[in-house]
């Protein structure tokens, strides 16, 4: 026994039981192939179809429209990602003439009925923004072609790009000492220099126009090294979205076949043929009815009726969905139960932990939006209003100017009280500050202050306080919840 054991332990280690377990490659990996493939060269291939998939499914699929309809939502709101202006003089006073000045003139550009912001559109600011995040979603990039010398007082717009005329199918190893990889032009370092828009067929072949790089911006989220272009951000889920919407059709289409009853008239006696003049055997065609509710008919002699009911299992169909809806969510990067609205079984205490995760992924398409697209959008506009001579800024100030600050939409909770008297403990204990609290809710710090200030006088105008008019505020409510009771 013993030299059975001293066998068994000093048997030497199999070699694969030291590998990584996921590169195994045994029976049941055989159909797991994997390419070689650097990310550019898999996008050379793929992206055409993954940006047309994406396209089918934001035009015909109601689930990928309403997380379409949520992410312009939730990143852009209804007020938009506002700016606001943080330019200090040297004595670390805020510049108030230098941020109203700029920030009304931000104002106007990209107000839609000025027709300034986008290039030969009636879009607003707000609308550009929206525009932007849905290419970038469905597309998974976007190219937005800044227009100098345009026709407004600033001599600056903005001018989306369909990602597709950025001929993907566009390589040439040589051009001009420079390299043509999907359309897009490159130095021997790899960087940018510019981008080929394919344009109408004309001639022979198809005619591209070069733009520099230094007059696009684009726009896409970076997931691997060395990428070039983007793919739609919903890939993940794109093959579950087109399975879940294939088999709620057939579930549809099943529901009313099971909801009509047919039949089938019989021939008992006969042999269901007739002869024709000639001799020969001619099929009879049985005659057509239509059912009527609550209608009986009566059958010629030798004549029998057969129903058929076809009957679909409903059973499986919300099962399913539910768990095909969870794997689209977590593709989508979104709480199942705010894209589904399924609040079936979940708590307070759930639901809002669900929330504060989604509203962080949120915030982070967010960030992306104001660095990849705002802030240089920005930079460029405000350098341009400083040449057009619309404000008496210097134009040597431009360092100086270029201090701003974004603030994107917030999020209220269903018992907001709470929230305020967390916020008073905070001040209270001296752990948060009211600009920050303001920053986190959707306000601007300096507009509060100012329209505090402007209240006071204007209640100072009727002799009374603030204190005094919440008072009266909160009396008359009082009295008017009475009066319901």
């Amino acid at each position: 026994m013993r030299k059975l054991l001293k066998q068994i332990f000093r048997r030497p280690a199999n070699a694969n039981n030291r590998r990584f377990q996921a590169a195994r490659n045994s029976r049941l990996e055989m159909d797991w192939i994997v390419d070689p493939l650097t990310c550019n060269e898999e996008l050379r291939s793929d992206l055409r179809l993954l940006k047309l998939r994406s396209r089918d499914l934001a035009k015909n699929n109601s689930t990928y429209i309403k997380w379409l309809k949520m992410r312009e939502t939730n990143i852009i709101g209804n007020a938009g990602i506002r700016l606001m202006m943080r330019v200090k003089n040297v004595d670390g006073e805020p510049d108030t003439k230098a941020n109203d000045q700029i920030e009304q003139h931000w104002h106007i550009w990209g107000k839609r009925r000025n027709k300034y912001c986008a290039y030969k559109q009636n879009l607003s600011w707000l609308d550009l923004l929206g525009l932007v995040d849905r290419t970038l979603a469905v597309d998974g990039e976007c190219f937005v072609r800044k227009v100098y010398n345009a026709n407004n007082p600033y001599s600056y717009s903005l001018q989306i790009i369909d990602s597709m005329e950025i001929d993907i199918d566009y390589n040439l190893d040589n051009y001009h000492g420079n390299q043509i990889f999907m359309g897009i032009e490159l130095a021997h370092d790899g960087e940018v220099l510019a981008y080929h828009r394919k344009l109408s067929p004309g001639g022979v072949g198809v005619r591209h126009e070069r733009i520099p790089a230094t007059d696009v911006y684009h726009i896409f989220q970076v997931s691997f090294a060395g990428q070039l272009r983007g793919y739609p951000l919903s890939s993940g889920a794109i093959l579950d979205l087109n399975m879940a919407d294939k088999y709620e059709e057939t579930c549809l289409v099943g529901a009313r076949v099971s909801a009509s009853h047919m039949g089938f008239i019989t021939d008992n006696n006969g042999t269901g043929t007739t002869v024709d003049p000639t001799g020969k055997a001619k099929q009879q065609e049985l005659p057509r009815l239509s059912m009527e509710p609550g209608v009986l008919l009566e059958l010629p002699s030798g004549r029998g009726l057969v129903t058929h009911s076809p009957q679909q299992p409903v059973s499986a169909f919300a099962p399913f969905m539910k768990s095909i809806g969870r794997s689209v969510s977590q593709g989508l990067t979104v709480a199942y139960n705010n894209l589904f609205e399924d609040l079936e079984g979940l708590s307070f205490s759930a639901l809002r932990a669900g929330a504060i995760a989604e509203r962080d992924m949120w915030k982070m398409a967010q960030r992306f939006m104001i660095e990849a697209f705002i802030e240089p959008v920005f930079a460029d506009w405000l350098r341009m209003l400083l040449l057009s001579g619309l404000t008496d800024l210097p134009q040597d100030k431009y360092r100086k100017f270029l201090a701003d600050h974004w603030q994107p939409r917030r999020w209220d909770w269903v018992d907001p009280l709470k929230d305020a008297n967390a916020n008073a403990k905070k001040l209270e204990l001296q752990v948060t500050s009211r600009r920050r609290i303001c920053s986190e809710i959707g306000l601007d710090f300096d507009d509060v202050i100012a329209e505090l200030e402007q209240e006071k006088k204007l209640l100072a105008q009727y002799g009374l306080t603030p204190e005094l008019f919440n008072e009266k505020l909160l009396n008359k409510a009082g009295a008017n919840n009475d009066t319901k009771k």
